[in-house]
């Protein structure tokens, strides 16, 4: 609505705040189809007759919109790095972040437009598919995978292991393995020579947990004693 005088041969001019030269529209309505996160930006509107021109009328239009979070190629690092995991989260109004592995909560942030999540010293143990969760007012728990694996040597809780068996029983063991990359390994006599007769197969429990069988359905006395089941990687080795 506007008053004037002379209240004809009046002229509406619609215009971007930050660009003074383009008329957007001329007339009373300036009506914006299909509408973008980019056009969150100020209008002014002025009119025109014979007197003069008003002053300008502003309006700040906010376009707000879910979150969407900054995709990005798994992370690889090296044990003992000190480890910085970003995301930059798109979203108006600012998200509330949440980063999670499993239903297990490491952090959150509130309000932010990049999160993050530091590790300062990185283990085997970290490599985890983390899933990162944003919210704001327009739309709750969008959420994203954040692929962290770290290279390292393989590893075993138990280093030492007794199987008790009898003689008409065969002999079964296994241990499991962490390691990335995949481990190689062998089973030896004690005197370091390769084992006979026992079958093995491998099993890959998640991309660095690993299970390793052994089995042999008949046991002799021959069999009994001391065993070195040697695994190894590009980063190391380890002894059981």
């Amino acid at each position: 609505m506007t008053t004037a005088n002379p209240n004809t041969s009046i002229t509406w001019r619609w215009i971007k705040t930050d660009s003074q030269v383009t008329t957007l529209y001329n007339g009373t309505t300036y009506t914006i189809l299909n509408i973008q996160r980019g056009s969150s930006v100020s209008y002014s509107c002025t009119v025109s007759n014979s007197v003069g021109t008003s002053d300008a009328a502003t309006i700040l239009l906010d376009v707000q919109f879910k979150p969407s979070i900054e995709i990005k190629q798994r992370m690889i690092v090296n044990e003992t790095e000190k480890i910085f995991l970003t995301r930059h989260i798109y979203s108006n109004p600012l998200a509330n972040v949440s980063w999670l592995d499993g239903t297990h909560l490491f952090q959150t942030q509130a309000l932010v437009n990049t999160t993050f999540f530091i590790i300062e010293r990185a283990q085997c143990t970290d490599t985890i598919n983390f899933t990162l969760v944003a919210s704001n007012i327009v739309q709750s728990n969008v959420t994203s995978r954040v692929e962290l694996i770290v290279n390292c040597k393989p590893t075993t809780e138990r280093t030492n292991v007794s199987v008790g068996i009898t003689d008409t029983s065969g002999i079964r063991f296994s241990s499991i393995i962490i390691a990335f990359l995949l481990p190689q390994y062998v089973l030896e006599y004690e005197d370091g020579t390769k084992t006979k007769g026992m079958t093995d197969t491998l099993t890959w429990n998640s991309v660095n947990n690993f299970t390793i069988h052994f089995n042999k359905s008949d046991a002799k006395p021959r069999d009994y004693g001391l065993y070195y089941l040697r695994i190894n990687n590009v980063f190391g080795n380890t002894l059981i």
